[in-house]
């Protein structure tokens, strides 16, 4: 986890694959104590799951994570999706 502002190393987490709770989103849910309020988290499709993100809107982050089709916006009590149509030919 990384601060935008400065580019500093807030914190990190890394284990080995053995199963149930030892992928990335069980790595990320360790990392938790570094959200704070107003701050934005911003994670790619595979951290886009209703669990996750009822937890991370008990920790009032604002989250952004990318998904195959509509994007995912968490901002204060409330999740807003829209299409984003991205077009990577070039």
């Amino acid at each position: 986890m990384i601060c935008l502002g400065s580019g500093a190393l807030l914190d990190f987490a890394v284990a080995a694959y053995e199963g149930k709770e030892t992928g990335e989103q069980a790595l990320l849910r360790k990392l938790f104590s570094h959200l704070q309020d107003g701050g934005i988290l911003l994670g790619d499709a595979n951290f886009e799951n209703y669990f996750l993100l009822a937890l991370l809107l008990q920790a009032k982050a604002d989250v952004v994570f990318e998904k195959m089709v509509p994007a995912i916006l968490i901002s204060g009590n409330a999740i807003k999706s829209w299409v984003a149509r991205m077009d990577y030919s070039n």
